[in-house]
Formats: structure tokens, C-alpha cells, sequence
């Protein structure tokens, strides 16, 4: 295993490796100002600047100070000489090597409270699930590439209002997120979404720009079903009551610890269908009952479907978007997007894009380089080979933390000169 020195070394220079993708855009400077962010956001868990600046003082800053490396990331933060779209195309574009015709584009809403943010513009009313409360804050929408079980590629992280000028509704925000997410991706990918997109014009519009989708329905959506009698009209809760599923298998237990179990016994079918103002596209309802559960769930779907093997891929897919919530409870945690403290709605927005851009990093650079991720996972309190984890990021977050706090300044003049 390599020396922590060495290992510092191989950090620094992914991270510079990472930041010179974004050189046609982002001049030196503001290079410079990505690559603190991001090893700072990573080691602090936070993306206050102040915090950001004492782990990078030292180390990648020669700032006499941790004052003065906040006053610098600062004044960096506010720059006009770098713009969110910008950094986000160029981002598309290295992007796009990861999406093929069935890579999995998964998107979410969540959202953040800011109790004593009070000169924030267009706070209002949010609910937290997990503390069952509501308060002040912001709509988050958050889209990823689900490339396999462990590779996660974010693709978006913005917050939105009700109250912001030029706020129409939820859907039509979420929809400016899948139009704005595919274009650049030239159509390629299927989006996964939970029941919020269960609305019919949505569906249309969906169809007309040839978006391939797995949704999941609501039980009262009424659907056109194609039976050897001929056409069927009927909610889906009622038709289903009759049906009996056909098909079963197993799936694994996220967290095989709880109740003892390994796999849960899923019941599953599929039927063709159409929308009752869409006659002429061909669509497929997957039923699924997991063990356990009295209520099913219902997934719309414009992929054609013929056979068991079929549905129940789509099943898992729709499953594998759950994995969303592990990244937003990691981006909440780890990066703390609850305590950023700024009065700019557009700086907020900006240090919503670092936490993309370092989640990224940590994808490309870190997670996919099997030497380095199991160096830094021994550096963890429990090591364990990387197999055994179900989460990496909380590892390799903390894995680098740990390698730095025994950086020494003689590695300064390698990191000021590139």
C-alpha cells in the first residue's frame, strides 16, 4: 500500500486531472477556485465557505490565512466570469459517453428547510419527511445516471419556488428539467419517475418527443386495455382486483439485516395498454406485488414488453431509482446543503452545482479506480473490502479526509504548479 504522501499526490492530481476538462470555459483562477471547493466540500462535509477554506489552508492555498482563503473563495463564489449553464454544457458533455439507449435516468423531488434563512428570496412552506415538520425553504428537483449498483452520475441539482418570477407549476418545472437533460443527451435514456408525473398531458408530451419512460401510476389512472375480447376501459385499481399475477421471482433485500431476509418473493405481470386519448400508442402497465405489501405497484411504460424477462428488468429498474433517496440523504449529510449560508439566490444555486460537480469527482475519480478506493476505504475506522459496502460515498468521503489531515507542506509547490 502506498504511503499516505504518495496517495495525496494521486488525489491532487485527479482533481487538477478533473478541472482541466473545464479549461476552455474556466480560466485559471477559477480552476484553482473548483479544485478548493471541491477537495475543501468533500473534507468538510459542509459547503460553508469558511469551513471549506481551514481544510484547504495549507494545502492546495498559500493564503497567509483561513480568512483570507474565505475571503478569496468568496469573491471567486461571486465572479461573473463563470456561469452555472456554462460549466453545466461542458459537464453534458463529458456526460454523454456514460448514456446508451437504456441507461437509466432517474429523476426526483426533494427539498431543503432554511429555518434562519430569512433574507433568502422566495422561501416558503416545504415538508420534511423525515422530520414530519414543515418549514421554510426550497423545492429541490435532482436527476442522476443509475449506471450499475454502485456507479451514480449526477446530472442535476436545483432548487426552485412558488414563489419565483416565472414559476408555473411543479410539472412544468420537472418537465423543463427531463426536456433540458435529453436534448443534450440526443434522446438516449429512459426516465424513471415516480407517481408526480402521473398526469395525462405530461404522458402526451412525453410521447410527442419520443422520451422513453417507466412511470409509476397512480391506482385510479383510467387505462384502455387490450384483452382478446377487444378494448377494455377500466381504472387500473378495479381491472387489477381481477387479475391474478402470473409470474414471480426474487429479489434482494437492500439491507439484508432487517427481519432476517435476503430476498423478497415479487409477484409481477404485464398487459398492453393504451391511453384513452392515445389510441394509437402502444403502451404496457407492469403490475408488481412485492411480499409483504398489500398494495402494488402499478409502472407505465412505452418500451414494448414481450415476455416475463421483460417486465420484471423494468420492475428492477423502477426499484433502482430508490437509490436516489441513499444520494440525496448523502448530498444533505456530507455536504450539508441545509446550513449554506448566502443572501444570493444565484450563489446558492452555484454551491447546489459544486455539490453536483464534487459528487461527480468522487464518481469518476475516486469510486472507479479500484487501487485508490480500497486505499481510502483502510483509512476508515472499519475497513472492509468495497464489496461489503453498500454506499461507497460515505467511505470515500471520509477516506479522504483522513489521507489530508496528514498533508504536509511540501506538497504545496506540486499543487501551485499545475
Amino acid at each position: 500500500m502506498r504511503e499516505p504522501k504518495a496517495r495525496a499526490y494521486v488525489v491532487l492530481s485527479k482533481i487538477n486531472e478533473y478541472m482541466k476538462g473545464y479549461k476552455d470555459i474556466l480560466d485559471k483562477p477559477r480552476r484553482k477556485y473548483m479544485r478548493d471547493m471541491i477537495l475543501g466540500s468533500i473534507r468538510s462535509h459542509s459547503l460553508i465557505l469558511s469551513q471549506i477554506g481551514q481544510k484547504v489552508q495549507q494545502i492546495t492555498d498559500k493564503c497567509a490565512n483561513s480568512h483570507q482563503t474565505e475571503k478569496r473563495l468568496s469573491y471567486n463564489l461571486n465572479s461573473k466570469k463563470w456561469s452555472i449553464m456554462e460549466m453545466r454544457n461542458k459537464y453534458y458533455q463529458s456526460m454523454l459517453k456514460y448514456v446508451t439507449d437504456d441507461t437509466l435516468v432517474i429523476l426526483d423531488l426533494s427539498d431543503i428547510q432554511k429555518p434562519y434563512g430569512r433574507k433568502l428570496p422566495g422561501l416558503k412552506d416545504v415538508w420534511d419527511g423525515s422530520k414530519g415538520s414543515t418549514g421554510l425553504g426550497y423545492h429541490l428537483v435532482s436527476g442522476l445516471l443509475r449506471l450499475n449498483k454502485r456507479m451514480i452520475l449526477p446530472l442535476w441539482l436545483d432548487s426552485f419556488s412558488t414563489d419565483e418570477v416565472g414559476f408555473m407549476s411543479q410539472n412544468a418545472e420537472i418537465l423543463d428539467v427531463v426536456m433540458s437533460i435529453f436534448s443534450v443527451t440526443d434522446y438516449r435514456g429512459i426516465l424513471v419517475y415516480d407517481s408526480y408525473l402521473d398526469i395525462g398531458h405530461i404522458f402526451a408530451d412525453l410521447l410527442d418527443m419520443h422520451i422513453r419512460f417507466v412511470i409509476r401510476l397512480k391506482g385510479n389512472r383510467l387505462l384502455n386495455f387490450q384483452t382478446e375480447e377487444g378494448i377494455v376501459k377500466a381504472i387500473v385499481d378495479d381491472r387489477m382486483k381481477e387479475q391474478k399475477l402470473r409470474y414471480s421471482s426474487r429479489i434482494p433485500v437492500k439491507r439484508p439485516r432487517l427481519e432476517g431476509k435476503k430476498h423478497w418473493k415479487l409477484s409481477y405481470d404485464y398487459y398492453p395498454v393504451t391511453l384513452p386519448d392515445r389510441g394509437d400508442d402502444q403502451l404496457y402497465l407492469v403490475v408488481a406485488r412485492r411480499e409483504g405489501k398489500s398494495e402494488p405497484i402499478y409502472l407505465l411504460t412505452d418500451i414494448t414488453i414481450t415476455c416475463a424477462k421483460d417486465a420484471l428488468r423494468w420492475v428492477k429498474g423502477y426499484f433502482s431509482r430508490w437509490g436516489i433517496e441513499d444520494t440525496f440523504r448523502f448530498w444533505k449529510q456530507r455536504f450539508g446543503l441545509e446550513d449554506i449560508r448566502t443572501t444570493d439566490i444565484d450563489n446558492f444555486k452555484k454551491l447546489l452545482w459544486i455539490a453536483v460537480v464534487a459528487f461527480a469527482f468522487m464518481t469518476i475519480h475516486l469510486l472507479t479506480d479500484l487501487k485508490l478506493r480500497r486505499e481510502l476505504i483502510s483509512l476508515t475506522h472499519r475497513p472492509r473490502l468495497a464489496k461489503d459496502v453498500a454506499f461507497l460515498y460515505y467511505r470515500l468521503q471520509k477516506g479522504v479526509d483522513k489521507l489530508f489531515e496528514v498533508f504536509s507542506p511540501d506538497l504545496l509547490e506540486t499543487s501551485r504548479s499545475t
